[in-house]
């Protein structure tokens, strides 16, 4: 009788003692792995962001003169031929596409097509002739997409198309497919999860070994 007293007391000291050293090294791992993936997250998030400022930069520069002659065709050929991944829209003030990738977007009202968070941030940008570009990205699962906004103001070079009453032309709107950015970020959180729950099997699986022994 003593001595199975004796050996649950060293059984019971043993669960003591290893039970929240394994715990600690799980969670530890868990935590480490965590701040890893968050980190990586905004890096890949900066990386987009800094993407998107270049390409609004890219196309706005490319635009503006054949947009200030008056030129259509040049505007078009420009908003045609950016890469596949990337889709650019002209728009008015009200939303209404003036350019876009295909031709059967022009005058379909861009508002009602894209986020609605990332239209009223557009409207916002548009109604209060922000300065700063808007970049927002929308995630769905494994997609994900890049929205980025620069308005188009009202000009002197302008002012022989549209005259001066208006301050604000339109928005100049960049769409990015970024799906396999996102899907790479949720292959590593499940990677992390599959990582921590391994752990936790092994690290069980040790302590019923010693604890057995």
């Amino acid at each position: 009788m003593n001595f199975i007293k004796r050996m649950l007391n060293i059984r019971g000291m043993k669960i003591r003692i290893l039970g929240p050293v394994i715990l600690f090294f799980v969670a530890g791992t868990f935590v480490m792995l965590l701040l890893h993936y968050y980190a990586m997250e905004k890096i890949s998030r900066e990386n987009s962001l800094n993407q998107a400022n270049m390409a609004l930069d890219s196309v706005y520069q490319a635009i503006i003169f054949p947009m200030t002659v008056g030129d259509d065709e040049g505007v078009e050929r420009i908003v045609h031929g950016i890469r596949e991944d990337i889709s650019v829209f002209i728009t008015d003030a009200k939303g209404v596409v003036s350019y876009g990738p295909e031709s059967s977007s022009r005058g379909q009202n861009l508002w009602t097509e894209i986020p609605p968070q990332i239209a009223a941030r557009a409207r916002n940008s548009i109604a209060s002739v922000a300065t700063a570009p808007v970049i927002e990205i929308d995630k769905k699962g494994n997609a994900g997409t890049l929205y980025g906004l620069r308005i188009l103001k009202n000009q002197s070079e302008c002012f022989h198309c549209h005259g001066s009453s208006k301050t604000v032309l339109g928005a100049m709107i960049v769409k990015r497919d970024i799906s396999s950015i996102v899907a790479l970020e949720n292959q590593s959180l499940i990677n992390i999860i599959g990582i921590v729950a391994v752990l936790i099997i092994v690290a069980i699986t040790v302590l019923v070994l010693i604890l057995n022994r």
